[in-house]
């Protein structure tokens, strides 16, 4: 192919004139197909410039417009550089975190002892038991709000601390404690020993020989105390408050008590000397309280009554079994009084039954002396005299009948 470098145009080899312009043909292009290429190549290039720019344009505005949506304030700034914010004058500033040690001391709120063996826990982690002065140290603890937690047999205390407001902490805690309990007779005032303790129907043991007994673990509250007696059963007491480390209660104790007859027993020859009668008595018993007399001795005294004389002539003896609640007994005495079987004068009885119950009150106060005004207070006073030497004999009285006298 040619070309016409005048009108332009590509014409065939076969020409050496343009048919177009009349121009003479004076080379031949070889390579137009080519230059056409290229001429597209470069067309195309510059399209996919003009696309790109516009892409780049597009994104940045995009990007521009959420600027200006997340942070409408600095639209203000782009359009005013010399306006300053607030935030663009204060200068940053590094936070320093500090750490301090402390100490934290477990109490009992009752006693206001140290607690000793109280487990510890700093915001929910175990750091240890409290030492014998009740304390914990925590070391290089941050500076903010901390939780700390004291536990002891099963009671749960905790304290928010804020540091650095002090180095030194303590926590109250309404803990049990120990308890010294004692026990007496309410009439006697005997230590009880012996009987099953029972705090809200809760066993602590038994009483010792002189009615205490230590009480672990308790909370300061009031109780129902309730005793166990061996051969008898279950005694309510009454409340209890518990509120130190030392709590006494008085008891009415199960004791025997014993309602008692008497007579006359007479014998003369052949049960006694000639000319003689032997006087006795015969008692009968009932144990009409609430435990069991364990050794009841019934002392008969024997009197002689003339115009309203008491003379005392003699003394015996009448020994029974055990009697438990509600049971009776009778028995005559072995020795007797002798007298002349003609005397004229009255002879008459009055019986003390005895028993060593340890919460039976004491001879004194059964006897009453204060009846010497009269033949039963004579007679008592007769009573009292034999008592007085016969000690081993007389230790409590728990049955008085004067009911033979004037018979």
């Amino acid at each position: 192919m040619k070309y016409c470098d005048k009108c332009n145009k590509t014409v065939s080899d076969k020409f050496k004139h343009c048919p177009e312009c009349g121009n003479k043909l004076s080379h031949i292009v070889k390579d137009i197909d080519t230059k056409e290429s290229s001429s597209k190549t470069i067309g195309f290039d510059l399209f996919a410039k003009k696309t790109i720019f516009a892409i780049i344009v597009v994104a940045a505005a995009i990007i521009f417009l959420g600027f200006v949506i997340a942070n409408p304030s600095s639209l203000g700034s782009l359009l005013n550089p010399t306006q300053t914010t607030t935030s663009q004058m204060i200068a940053p500033t590094t936070t320093t975190i500090s750490n301090f040690d402390i100490s934290v001391k477990a109490v009992n709120e009752y006693t206001k002892e140290s607690i000793v063996g109280a487990e510890m826990y700093l915001d929910g982690s175990d750091i240890g038991l409290t030492n014998e002065q009740g304390e914990k140290a925590i070391p290089n603890l941050h500076t903010g709000t901390h939780k700390i937690e004291a536990r002891y047999k099963g009671i749960i205390s905790d304290l928010t601390v804020n540091i650095p407001s002090s180095n030194s902490f303590t926590i109250t805690m309404k803990a049990p404690i120990t308890v010294s309990f004692s026990l007496k007779d309410k009439l006697t005032s005997e230590a009880v020993d012996n009987v099953e303790i029972f705090l809200d129907g809760k066993s602590f043991g038994t009483t010792s020989q002189d009615g205490g007994k230590e009480l672990n673990d308790i909370i300061p509250d009031s109780y129902d105390l309730s005793i166990a007696v061996p051969g008898y059963g279950k005694i309510d007491v009454g409340t209890l408050d518990v509120g130190t480390a030392q709590v006494a209660a008085t008891v009415d104790m199960p004791r025997p008590d014993l309602a008692v007859t008497v007579t006359k027993t007479e014998k003369i020859w052949p049960y006694c000397d000639a000319l003689t009668t032997c006087l006795g008595c015969k008692v009968t018993v009932t144990n009409i309280g609430k435990a069991i007399a364990s050794n009841p001795v019934g002392v008969c005294a024997m009197y002689e009554i003339a115009n309203n004389a008491v003379k005392p002539i003699g003394y015996t003896q009448v020994k029974f079994d055990p009697l438990a609640p509600g049971a009776s007994a009778s028995k005559e005495s072995e020795d007797v009084v002798k007298y002349n079987y003609f005397s004229a004068t009255d002879k008459q009885i009055a019986v003390v039954v005895f028993d060593n119950d340890k919460y039976v009150p004491s001879t004194q106060t059964k006897l009453n002396l204060q009846l010497s005004g009269n033949i039963v207070g004579k007679v008592m006073e007769g009573i009292a005299s034999f008592c007085a030497s016969n000690p081993t004999i007389c230790i409590k009285a728990v049955g008085v009948v004067a009911q033979g006298l004037g018979g």
